[in-house]
């Protein structure tokens, strides 16, 4: 006899070989393992027994999905004991998952891209300029526009400053250049009406993703020449992205002409000057520095820039500085004046001390000379 313990009454009786068959027990009177006892865990013997076709429940890989380990298997909703897995992003293309990936390789291309961008900056930083200009001349009555035009450039500074001869009626241009293999900056000149205009440009294709890296280094310097005290020609030079920069006369000349500078985003620096008439305008810049002496009239205008110059004046002088959205710092240098000073949105100070209101008439010296401040929304600072 067979000594299998799952055997049952009826099975033991024909095993011994009676001919008489036992009929089949009822399916509640099965006696089946308990939970340590059966590979699966079915339930104990008081309990329902799960029809043979169902899965097995707490065997995890059931359906044998390959993509779906121990690792990333997600947990039953309906069963709260079971323990919180993880889902390997792009494993199993759900939606979710697909979101996953897509953001993956966003982040990656984004870090290749500026990986190359920064690198490609780098090397066009360390590109020296070349020792031989471009030159350019044209007419004093001419408003110079200058135009950069190219996605990798890096422009020094567009320098203005004032011929030391004074037999040279003409403008001069200086136009030192430097670039990365495989880029010749070119040149463009061109008459319009009042205007001459040169246009300084290179085809980048992709700009800063380009590998080798194609980028232009540039120095611009604009001599003015020195003009009559008594019939001044006016220079104005218009730039789009630039910053200007009116050195001071290495002889120490006071820039006879008078001087147009505007800017559309840039800003524009004065270096310890001696100038007759100035105008200056900027659409996004600031306006800095230092003018040992005005002889006649300085204008200032910003749309959104500040201001902040340091100024010597001659008597009978007009200043005027005006902002829509910018502060105003102005410090007067042994000078004696009359000013005005409004604000519409700001405060006001003068001398370091606080003035109630929003606007301020006063004296200093004899007051010959006129300065004016205007702001829309700033705050103005004057100091004598």
């Amino acid at each position: 006899m067979s000594n299998n313990p799952f055997l049952t009454e009826e099975d033991k009786y024909l095993e011994q070989g009676s001919s008489i068959a036992a009929p089949p027990p009822a399916y509640e009177d099965v006696v089946r393992p308990g939970y340590s006892d059966h590979p699966y865990g079915y339930p104990p013997n008081n309990q329902s027994f799960p029809p043979p076709s169902f899965p097995p429940p707490t065997v995890p890989n059931y359906n044998h999905n390959p993509l779906v380990s121990a690792e990333n298997h997600q947990p039953n909703s309906a069963n709260p004991n079971e323990k919180s897995g993880y889902r390997v992003c792009c494993v199993k293309f759900s939606s979710r998952n697909k979101a996953c990936c897509y953001g993956w390789l966003v982040l990656i291309t984004f870090i290749i891209l500026g990986t190359i961008s920064v690198a490609n900056n780098k090397a066009c930083s360390q590109i020296q300029l070349n020792e031989n200009p471009e030159k350019f001349t044209f007419d004093p009555k001419l408003i110079l526009k200058l135009d950069v035009e190219g996605s990798q450039h890096k422009v020094d500074a567009v320098n203005v400053l004032q011929n030391p001869s004074p037999d040279e009626t003409n403008v001069n241009v200086e136009v030192f250049t430097g670039s990365s293999s495989r880029v010749t900056p070119q040149f463009e000149k061109t008459i319009q009406n009042d205007s001459f205009v040169l246009r300084v440009f290179q085809k980048v294709g992709f700009g800063v993703f380009n590998i080798p890296p194609r980028c232009m280094r540039l120095k611009i310097n604009v001599i003015l020449p020195q003009g009559n005290a008594g019939n001044p020609t006016f220079n104005n030079i218009q730039v789009k992205e630039l910053n200007l920069k009116l050195i001071k006369d290495e002889s120490d000349k006071p820039y006879q002409q008078s001087i147009g500078l505007s800017t559309v985003e840039g800003d524009i620096q004065l270096e310890e000057i001696k100038g007759n008439i100035i105008d200056i305008k900027t659409q996004e810049g600031n306006v800095g520095g230092s003018i040992l002496s005005l002889s006649k009239e300085l204008s200032v205008s910003t749309d959104d820039g500040n201001v902040d110059l340091n100024l010597g004046i001659a008597p009978n002088a007009m200043v005027m500085l005006q902002t829509d959205n910018g502060n105003v710092g102005l410090t007067m240098v042994e000078s004696s004046f009359a000013y005005k000073v409004r604000t519409n949105d700001g405060n006001i100070r003068i001398n370091d001390e606080m003035i109630n209101g929003l606007s301020k008439n006063g004296m200093a010296g004899d007051g010959k000379s006129i300065v004016n401040i205007i702001t829309d929304e700033g705050n103005i600072r004057l100091n004598y």
